[in-house]
């Protein structure tokens, strides 16, 4: 079973994002539970909010919890 995230926590983008010229920090807004696993609501500082995967949240950022 996969950890959560916590509501809150920080995420930085990884070297991936760093090597594509992408660099949008965000904050886990909300949680959600729904038929392919957790959902989190997720602020990005370029003004999108929108709701991602675990999966896709742990191939994109380094997550720094409270």
């Amino acid at each position: 079973m996969r950890e959560t995230i916590p509501i809150g926590s920080l995420l930085i983008p990884n070297e991936y994002m760093v090597r594509n010229s992408n660099h949008p920090f965000g904050i886990v807004m909300e949680v959600k539970d729904d038929l392919w696993g957790e959902s989190y609501r997720v602020f990005l500082t370029t003004g999108f909010d929108k709701w991602i995967t675990y999966d896709t949240i742990r191939d994109l950022f380094e997550v720094h919890r409270l």
